[in-house]
């Protein structure tokens, strides 16, 4: 008996009914062939997700997505509710002092340099470990006046903003509070379109709700 499983760097959202994949270790977003799709669409809507037809089989393995298992494993799409609030609804109008445009340029940097040194699935494995290595410190709601903070003193850091640098970089400025954060991949086909947030279970943190409202999660972390 054969189950169907996806690879662990592999995740997957419905848009409609189409499934949109994200690959990390090949830093792509794929869309399966109509043939695959059907035989996908067949399988992870049965009770089993058993690999019993051939040719379904060999499709689906060739798209390199899937392993085959005598377990069965993860095959649901990703599932992370968007809030309909945003920190960016509500930012102070008061001037960071002088010490927090450094603090952001610094956690800016670090970000940069991280996504320039390591593949985006060694990032993404290290924030998921992260999750695990203790319980999340402070306050949720004061993790949204520290993403408002951030906010403000990166509006004097003359680095141009980028939906997977910033997401970084606020998960830097926020330290061990960042377990309070969850980083979501999300995609919209039509035209198709790619992006990153933080969010935590009430609020975003780093967009408003009418720039990622039309993404699908494809990946949360």
């Amino acid at each position: 008996m054969a189950y169907l499983q996806l690879h662990r760097h592999v995740s997957y959202g419905l848009v409609g009914e189409r499934a949109v994949f994200l690959d990390l270790r090949r830093d792509r977003y794929l869309a399966l062939d109509p043939a695959s799709e059907e035989a996908f669409r067949s399988i992870r809507t049965a009770e089993e997700p058993l690999l019993a037809d051939a040719r379904a089989c060999n499709l689906l393995l060739g798209t390199g997505l899937f392993f085959q298992s005598s377990l069965r494993g993860r095959l649901a799409p990703v599932s992370a509710a968007v809030p309909s609030t945003s920190v960016l609804d509500r930012i102070t109008e008061r001037r960071p002092g002088w010490a927090a445009p450094i603090r952001a340029w610094n956690s800016v940097a670090r970000a940069r340099k991280r996504l320039a040194s390591a593949p985006l699935f060694e990032i993404v494995d290290a924030i998921r470990e992260s999750r695990y290595a203790a319980a999340p410190s402070g306050d949720p709601v004061a993790v949204e006046e520290e993403a408002r903070g951030f906010h403000a003193a990166r509006a004097m850091v003359p680095i141009e903003r980028r939906c997977l640098l910033d997401s970084l970089a606020l998960l830097d400025w926020l330290g061990d509070a960042a377990r309070h954060a969850m980083l979501v991949f999300g995609v919209r086909t039509d035209p198709f379109g790619a992006h990153c947030w933080l969010q935590t279970e009430h609020s975003l943190l780093t967009d408003a709700h009418d720039t990622v409202g039309s993404f699908v999660p494809v990946l949360s972390v």
